[in-house]
């Protein structure tokens, strides 16, 4: 291995022990990654001088040496990350740093014009809105419905957004600017959400359903409906599918007849906006589906976010009976059933948080040109000379 790929994978992977536990230790970090202390050392004081991470002193008790054990944090406040979710009547925007903390969030109305100069026109609205209040911006996040490819940042469809063939994003965006853009699916993003700032010990198998209210289609705004959209993660990692559409939802009750996801007609969709018994009725619809989806998986947690948390009660109680109903077996099953806290931006949060993810990423051997397939260090580094 080639010395500069193995520094920046070692240089990576002490970043990421420093962001899992604040104030930790060289020595410490040392006896993790089995690396001896003067490449520690020096790895840490590059970074320091990189401004990537800072010292901070503990308040523990004198080590044997007489002095205090310095700690190392990730400076918060290197750069900021934007996510969006693009919808068929808005955009979501959220900043972040580092830590994931909220800086702002904001949501506005589409530009008009077709879908490439709209979400143009929003980026240099929203880079400018960045700059202007933050002195670094990172990386741009990008979650979009339908069927995305996250590898090359391609709309292979989406029916919300009238997207029938395929749409080169990335490949236009990238042309004009030069931060990291990643573009993925909204649903998925929301898993990448749960996975990055989840710094303990992650959920290995769990759904996130997100669900909205909304337009079904960009073209249409006046026939609105329930509209849902599943997340999967099996094995820590978001699954995509060979065609991307993994996570795609139509329930098996549906009827040919009507535009919704489910069994209900499509007036009773325009209705269940604003009416508790057919959205109840979606609701047990969807959890019939979701039970043995959590059965035959072995699916330890199902997030739910957007209109979902408005019913919190009604569908944790509905979920805990199917799966009950749905399983087979006298031992007990165990599936932690949570609900967002992030409401209306939970996609644009887990559009920011797809790039924490890359900027926390242990870099591949190999690299193909694009600055898109950096991670870790080099990612940072892309970013610092850009």
């Amino acid at each position: 291995m080639h010395p500069s790929i193995k520094n920046s994978i070692n240089k990576t992977r002490v970043l990421q022990e420093i962001r899992k536990e604040k104030g930790i230790s060289r020595i410490e970090i040392s006896k993790i990654l089995g690396l001896d202390k003067s490449t520690i050392s020096k790895i840490t004081s590059d970074l320091l001088e990189e401004g990537l991470i800072i010292d901070k002193k503990t308040e523990e008790e004198l080590n044997h040496a007489g002095r205090r054990r310095i700690g190392l944090s990730l400076n918060n406040n290197y750069g900021v990350i934007l996510g969006l979710e693009i919808q068929t009547e808005y955009f979501n925007a959220v900043i972040i740093n580092l830590h994931g903390d909220i800086l702002l969030n904001y949501r506005e109305e589409l530009p008009e014009g077709d879908l490439l100069t709209s979400i143009d026109k929003l980026l240099e609205k929203v880079i400018k809105k960045t700059e202007d209040e933050f002195d670094k911006l990172l990386g741009i996040g990008i979650g979009i419905p339908g069927l995305i490819d996250p590898y090359k940042g391609i709309i292979i469809q989406s029916k919300p957004l009238n997207i029938n063939t395929s749409l080169e994003l990335y490949s236009y965006l990238n042309k004009k600017y030069t931060y990291p853009i990643f573009i993925d699916n909204d649903a998925n993003c929301c898993c990448w959400g749960e996975l990055t700032f989840s710094l303990g010990k992650r959920d290995n198998n769990f759904l996130v359903v997100l669900g909205e209210k909304r337009p079904i289609n960009i073209n249409d705004k006046q026939q609105r409906s329930i509209v849902v959209g599943i997340g999967i993660v099996i094995d820590g990692k978001v699954l995509i599918g060979d065609n991307f559409s993994a996570g795609e939802f139509r329930s098996i009750y549906w009827n040919n007849s009507n535009n919704t996801q489910f069994s209900i007609t499509d007036d009773e969709a325009e209705n269940a906006i604003d009416n508790m018994d057919i959205t109840l009725k979606v609701i047990k619809e969807l959890q019939k589906q979701i039970a043995l989806f959590v059965n035959t998986f072995n699916i330890t947690k199902v997030i739910y976010t957007g209109f979902f948390t408005d019913y919190k009660l009604d569908t944790k109680r509905i979920l805990e009976n199917e799966i009950e109903n749905n399983w087979g077996y006298d031992l007990q099953k165990n599936t932690n059933i949570n609900f967002s806290t992030f409401g209306d931006y939970d996609v644009s949060y887990g559009a920011a948080g797809l790039i924490v993810e890359k900027l926390f990423t242990t870099p591949d051997i190999s690299f193909n040109g694009d600055r898109n397939s950096l991670k870790g260090i080099d990612l940072f580094n892309y970013i610092s000379n850009s």
